[in-house]
């Protein structure tokens, strides 16, 4: 793995772990606790952020970051608009399919965002360079392994911000 990337992607195993261990400490009823229509609870944010990066682990297994060997990363507008909006923390629209469904556990949502993280990491520590394409999505374009990493960080900025109101 880039070592770069291997630094970045500690840190954030770190953070997905103080922020499971954060929800984990609330008390049930606020973690259930939405604080405002249209909101998630803090263990829908758990569970978001695991089907988020569920999504972006299964465009790598429809398209292997192989198959983008010598593509050069092409990331568009929308890519840094929605980077800078999860930096500021400002309230973002999810888009249709990342969001719970029904009645979420936290030992579950904990569970699949440690699995959909692993395989991630699958990935990524086969790419020997940041800059690697490492998938296509349509809204933001060719990513390498260093613009993935910074979409996940700047989605855990917001949902970590959001959290804790600060």
């Amino acid at each position: 793995m880039d070592p770069i990337i291997a630094e970045r992607f500690q840190q954030l195993e770190a953070r997905r772990i103080a922020l499971v261990e954060q929800v984990r400490s609330m008390p049930p009823e606020k973690q259930s606790q939405r604080s405002s229509s249209g909101s998630f609870s803090p263990v829908e944010v758990i569970q978001h952020l695991a089907i988020v990066e569920q999504m972006s682990v299964d465009r790598m297994r429809k398209k292997s970051p192989d198959d983008f060997r010598g593509k050069n990363p092409s990331h568009n507008f929308f890519y840094r608009y929605v980077v800078a909006g999860l930096n500021k923390a400002k309230k973002m629209p999810v888009p249709p399919g990342m969001s719970p469904q029904g009645t979420v556990d936290l030992d579950q949502a904990a569970r699949a965002w440690e699995s959909s993280r692993s395989d991630l990491y699958g990935f990524l520590e086969k790419i020997e360079s940041a800059g690697a394409v490492v998938q296509k999505y349509f809204p933001f374009g060719a990513l390498s392994a260093a613009d993935l990493m910074t979409m996940n960080e700047a989605h855990m900025h917001y949902h970590e911000t959001r959290l804790t109101g600060s």
